[in-house]
């Protein structure tokens, strides 16, 4: 019984949808085979859910998924743009991220930390790109909630 349980927390059918889910409590050999099995086509996962600062930076799944959802924000700048921004080996198309946010909210405080944090680190008169597109509308949300 305890074996069927634990096999089916990784694996779930929600709307359609056949899930994966990576844990910070799960065993790293148990993170693995679900990583390998969302890899693989042949497994039939098509989500895989996993936090942020267990997973994102260290492995490469930008050549598998064409769709990243943020439910929280990193907690600085850098890492939101490691993870979003930055081209990887092996990356076989573009990665389109979403961020899902909650007004009034600690999501709002939160964001309001990170891009300010970013904008006092950020060398006067730069210039403005593309991977920075993302934190450019936070921060003029940012300013214009701020009152500047």
């Amino acid at each position: 019984m305890l074996k069927r349980r634990a096999k089916s927390i990784y694996r779930y059918h929600m709307v359609g949808f056949n899930f994966g889910t990576v844990r910070s409590a799960d065993v790293p050999k148990d993170r693995q085979r679900v990583i390998k099995e969302f890899i693989s086509q042949a497994s039939g996962i098509q989500v895989l859910v996993a936090n942020v600062s267990t997973l994102a930076l260290g492995v490469n799944l930008h050549a598998c998924c064409s769709y990243g959802v943020f439910v929280w924000l990193a907690p600085t700048a850098q890492t939101m743009r490691q993870i979003i921004s930055l081209v990887r080996f092996n990356q076989m198309r573009v990665v389109n991220w979403i961020l899902i946010r909650l007004m009034y909210s600690y999501n709002d405080y939160q964001e309001r930390s990170v891009c300010g944090k970013w904008l006092d680190r950020s060398p006067p008169g730069q210039k403005d790109t593309r991977q920075d597109e993302h934190m450019l509308l936070a921060r003029r949300r940012w300013k214009s909630t701020r009152g500047c």
